[in-house]
């Protein structure tokens, strides 16, 4: 049994302070109305182990796993017969994360208070997307909540799969950068100072490169404060590129404008774009608010204008054929080609399903390039800065050697 801390006050009004072994705060009181002392303040008091396992919870989010999860276990629970409550219910029994717990205790809420799953998932826009939470309303309008669910399950592993292959295509080359990056900073602030002072005191004549590195090196270590600032404005903007909307649109824009990766991106926008576009169409979705959703996926302003035009296109009785055929730049024309014959034989849905399989195996070859092409040349960079440093470095103490000689 666990052991709680109580504040209680005596008949002579005296505080006395403690702990006790109780199942729950409610024998506690009993037992100190026992003692003739009158409750104030009880507490449990958790063991070391649990405070920090509380305290490792207050770092935990609803990713994109947990919602995969959702989706799945919803859609296998629904085909076993069960309401959408009770299956919510079964699965907030089983819940490990807190913050899991918290998000499906107010969906439980939402339903008992009369609403649509559709409409208590709104609540948590910061976890469910428009796209997310417009299938889950196309589920409910059609009674086949289960199938949806079970496609979007389908759709997010796709995703969470891709972001995993980006990932892991890019992690060797992060780690040459940072490796590189902490070598220079290692020498520019700790090696280089003392070596300076050194050829001060000796008088050396110093090449230019040298004499260039001793500035920086000078600079970096004699400004604290500065260094600091330049260190805290370096994290801002990573936090600004990685976690705000205008950083992650901007970063997009620079991926998509660089040349050697312009191809990959356009690939990868093409799944999402392809593959959501897909899901919303088999769960009858009217192809208006198809588009309308899939823009917002897209993550890409030129080809979120494209699709905004194609939403225009629709509206006034053309295709999205027509439509795409007028950015050969932006929809390769063998997709444009196949989607015209998908919407003219009502099998567009299954198209742009097809065509989402096969531009996620091209981005799976174009990763695997990119990851080939960048390992050498990181170490390149890697290889020419580190020399570069050392033969600064070593040039001017090869002087002084011969001038001794």
């Amino acid at each position: 049994m666990p052991n709680y801390y109580f504040e209680a006050i005596s008949k002579a009004g005296r505080t006395q302070r403690g702990e006790v072994v109780a199942a729950n705060r409610s024998e506690v009181a009993v037992q100190l109305e026992r003692k003739n002392l009158v409750p104030v303040k009880i507490e449990q008091v958790l063991p070391p182990g649990q405070v920090a396992a509380l305290v490792g919870r207050s770092w935990e989010r609803f990713n994109d796993l947990d919602k995969i999860i959702l989706a799945r276990n919803l859609a296998v629970a629904l085909r076993a017969g069960l309401s959408l409550f009770e299956s919510i219910d079964i699965m907030l029994n089983d819940a490990t994360k807190q913050v899991t717990k918290k998000v499906l205790h107010r969906i439980k809420q939402s339903l008992q208070n009369g609403l649509n799953f559709s409409e208590a998932l709104e609540a948590f826009p910061q976890y469910f997307n428009p796209v997310f939470v417009g299938l889950i309303k196309s589920g409910e309008n059609s009674s086949q909540l289960d199938k949806v669910l079970d496609e979007l399950a389908r759709q997010l592993q796709k995703e969470y799969s891709l972001r995993k292959k980006i990932k892991s295509a890019l992690a060797y080359p992060v780690i040459l950068l940072w490796a590189s990056f902490g070598i220079v900073l290692l020498l520019v602030i700790f090696v280089l100072p003392r070596l300076s002072k050194t050829f001060v005191q000796m008088h050396a004549n110093l090449p230019w490169m040298t004499k260039v590195l001793m500035a920086i090196s000078d600079f970096v270590s004699g400004n604290f404060f500065i260094d600091v600032l330049i260190g805290a404005c370096a994290l801002m903007l990573w936090w600004w590129l990685k976690f705000t909307p205008q950083g992650k649109h901007l970063f997009a824009r620079v991926l998509f404008g660089f040349a050697p990766t312009r191809r990959l991106v356009q690939k990868i926008i093409l799944v999402r774009i392809t593959r959501t576009l897909s899901g919303l169409l088999t769960s009858a979705t009217g192809i208006s608010d198809a588009l309308d959703l899939t823009k917002k996926v897209a993550d890409n302003h030129v080809y979120e204008q494209a699709l905004e035009r194609a939403n225009n296109f629709v509206r006034s009785g053309r295709s999205i054929a027509e439509s795409w055929k007028l950015r050969p730049d932006l929809f390769p024309l063998f997709l444009t080609s196949m989607v015209a014959v998908g919407e003219k034989t009502g099998t567009l849905d299954q198209v742009l399903k097809t065509f989402a399989d096969f531009y996620e195996e091209e981005v799976d070859g174009g990763l695997k390039d990119l990851a080939t092409m960048l390992e050498p040349a990181m170490l390149l960079i890697m290889g020419v800065v580190v020399g570069g440093i050392a033969l600064a470095v070593l040039l001017p103490i090869y002087q002084l050697v011969g001038n001794f000689v």
